[in-house]
């Protein structure tokens, strides 16, 4: 079905070429400024971020991560710990007046990167409190959606359907090792929602490259 479409929305065209046009790069998460993170419990928000610090810290820019995640257990210290290997600055904000303090006081930083807690489709108290700390980060903020490839196609739906409120300016496909993701990059394609990263594996900053429109074409034939 996904091929029909393309190819009469575009005909003469080869499905790969089609969809290669419609997936440029998305904003990428790791040139200078402020991202904020968001996505399901789990899904790799915090690794991810490590990773961008590490490519960031590989550049000579300075990082300031910011952990904003008041409800798993450990976050702040596993935060705490990455900044300290990688030798970037820390600051804790357990609300969206602390995430405003700490992005005006944030200094010379050229990259901030704001950790959040995961929230799913049905825990609205945590969404609402995701909402209200993107709005403390400001307009020009970036918004980055972190999900899993191993998504399915109804919990796709459902995921776009919890942050879209936060309008996600990009994504960073997660854990694309155990699965192709072609449900969620569906979802993506149909949202216009560029993908800025794809990782495929633990290892920091190693297993996190920006995603080209050929290795979201296979995603999206996988669907």
């Amino acid at each position: 079905l996904l091929r029909e479409t393309a190819e009469r929305l575009v005909p003469g065209t080869r499905l790969d070429a089609a969809l290669a046009g419609t997936l440029g790069a998305a904003p990428a998460a790791a040139t200078p400024g402020v991202r904020l993170f968001f996505g399901p419990p789990g899904d790799g928000k915090t690794t991810t971020i490590a990773k961008l610090a590490a490519q960031a810290r590989r550049a000579g820019r300075r990082v300031l991560l910011v952990g904003a995640d008041t409800y798993r257990i450990g976050a702040a210290a596993e935060l705490e710990r990455y900044g300290q290997a990688l030798g970037a600055e820390v600051r804790r904000a357990k609300d969206p007046v602390e995430l405003g303090h700490a992005l005006r006081d944030h200094g010379r930083a050229d990259l901030v990167l704001i950790d959040t807690a995961g929230a799913g489709p049905a825990q609205q108290t945590e969404l609402a409190e995701l909402k209200a700390l993107a709005d403390a980060a400001g307009a020009d903020a970036g918004r980055t959606l972190v999900v899993s490839a191993a998504t399915g196609a109804l919990a796709a739906a459902n995921t776009w359907r919890a942050f879209a409120a936060l309008a996600p300016d990009a994504c960073v496909l997660t854990k694309a090792d155990t699965a192709p993701g072609g449900p969620i990059v569906a979802q993506l394609w149909r949202e216009r929602v560029p993908v800025s990263h794809i990782a495929a594996g633990r290892r920091i900053p190693d297993d996190l490259e920006a995603a080209t429109p050929k290795h979201l074409v296979r995603c999206l034939l996988a669907a």
